[in-house]
């Protein structure tokens, strides 16, 4: 097993007895996140997250990309914190539901898979952890493997 994974599997059983810190500024917090940085998440959530879904690539967006949920995201995928897919996956799913003219029939989420090595590396596809709290809170299903990735990439950074 590898250190992030061995990591992430310490931090998630000891949340569970502990209250842990925050991951964003390591305040003390009850949940995932302290209630500033909750705060600050949830004021990254747009009023509109619909407004491309009707553009020719239907893209459903809950947030601005940057600050809050930028480190958020960066903790999650980079800082071994894989329990932060949970509410950010969830938020993403009230968002979804809170717009039922999006509802389409025999809708499937897949995830964007990583290449086998990234997995083996980081410990966890955070793509598939936010999918899995997203259809949790929905209800609708998971195709886990509908894609695969062939090639490993390097990654790249989203900078705004």
């Amino acid at each position: 097993m590898n250190k992030r994974k061995w990591t992430g599997l310490v931090k998630s059983f000891l949340n569970l007895f502990l209250k842990s810190n925050c991951p964003l500024c390591q305040r003390p917090a009850a949940g995932e996140f302290c209630p500033y940085c909750h705060k600050q998440l949830q004021r990254c959530q747009l009023s509109d997250p619909g407004r491309f879904w009707h553009s020719e690539q239907r893209v459903f967006v809950w947030g601005e990309y940057g600050g809050a949920l930028k480190r958020a995201i960066a903790a999650l995928k980079y800082d071994g914190n894989p329990q932060l897919a949970k509410p950010l996956g969830g938020w993403l799913a009230e968002s979804w539901l809170s717009f039922p003219e999006l509802a389409i029939d025999n809708l499937t989420v897949v995830p964007i898979p990583m290449h086998k090595e990234k997995v083996k590396e980081r410990g966890f596809n955070q793509a598939e952890l936010l999918a899995e709290s997203f259809c949790e809170v929905t209800g609708l299903p998971l195709q886990r493997h509908g894609l695969e990735r062939v090639k490993n990439t390097q990654a790249s950074f989203v900078t705004s």
